[in-house]
């Protein structure tokens, strides 16, 4: 994102890009993106879900059960399905046990109870919310990116905002950057200057916007797929370096000039949010910044950047992100 009016597709491109990737997968403030499945809570054992399985006396389904274990039969009175963790009471084997039907389940609970939240079929493995990693003095955290971060036309851009609602990060932005060359060396410095637990961002694009990226709808497509590729490759660097979060501010879809024709009507996920251990989240920005709320159609006005800010330290105390 370069500074005015000149690079007027930049990072707006890439919002209304939906680069701003809610990239399927990632964890959002609204809970959709990047995540890894829903969470699945077993209750102290019993029954719950919606297909009848396990051990005596006691049903499972899409959720946890009671009785049977691991992908077995259960006792009397019911049948065990594919478990992850069964509970108390079952017995080996596949076939299912007398008077019931097989069923899926994640986590098994002990004799009797209730079970927890159901689960999606196709839903991923049960993964639990992590301990909150707390308020530090800021040094372990830090951003990077483009012009949406940092911006001198208007206070600073998110940069600016986050230290003027008293936060201490380490700042490594640079407006006009791209994830093609020029913002995975700011990650470098960030790391050559101290731990990293938590990364802050924006980027991509300067990527579409200097290419000419979505002139069509099919060149806007392999460009979301390059820029989710690069994403891969950065975020898989930090994982490895041990940050434990990166939080991607998405573009506003009211700043920026492809045309919506020409947006996906989906992005992929970089394949590091799925494997982890590093966590992807996304923070939209569409309702923070209307179409009113630029300095000259694409950067966020010092107002709008604000609202950024506040909107991006409420997502990361919610979930529990090093901050």
């Amino acid at each position: 994102m370069e500074q005015g009016r000149a690079h007027a597709g930049l990072s707006a491109v890439l919002s209304t890009v939906v680069i701003a990737i809610a990239i399927a997968g990632c964890t959002d403030s609204g809970d959709n993106g990047m995540q890894q499945g829903p969470q699945q809570i077993a209750g102290s054992g019993g029954a719950g879900g919606t297909i009848p399985v396990s051990g005596t006396g006691g049903v499972g389904g899409s959720t946890a059960g009671a009785g049977g274990s691991g992908s077995a039969p259960a006792g009397s009175g019911g049948a065990a399905g594919t478990m992850i963790a069964g509970g108390e009471g079952g017995s080996g084997g596949t076939a299912a046990g007398t008077g019931g039907v097989a069923g899926t389940m994640v986590a098994g609970g002990e004799g009797g109870g209730t079970a927890g939240t159901d689960m999606s079929p196709d839903a991923g493995p049960v993964i639990p919310e992590p301990m909150d990693l707390g308020v530090g003095d800021g040094q372990d955290v830090v951003t990077i990116g483009d012009s949406w971060m940092s911006y001198f036309l208007n206070g600073g851009g998110i940069e600016g905002a986050l230290d003027r609602a008293d936060t201490d990060y380490r700042h490594y932005s640079v407006a006009g950057t791209t994830l093609t060359s020029s913002i995975p060396p700011q990650w470098d410095s960030a790391l050559r200057d101290g731990e990293v637990k938590t990364v802050i961002m924006t980027g991509g694009g300067n990527d579409i916007m200097f290419s000419g990226g979505c002139d069509t709808k099919e060149a806007c497509e392999m460009s979301v797929q390059r820029i989710s590729d690069m994403l891969n490759e950065l975020w898989t660097k930090m994982s490895e370096a041990g940050v434990q979060d990166v939080v991607y501010i998405q573009y506003s879809k009211n700043a920026g000039t492809a045309p919506s024709e020409n947006r996906p009507a989906t992005s992929p996920t970089p394949g590091i949010c799925i494997t982890g251990p590093i966590r992807c989240h996304t923070v939209p920005t569409t309702e923070e910044v209307a179409a009113t709320d630029t300095v000259d159609g694409i950067h966020p006005t010092a107002a709008a950047c604000d609202r950024i800010a506040t909107s991006v330290l409420a997502y990361m105390e919610m979930k529990g992100i090093r901050r």
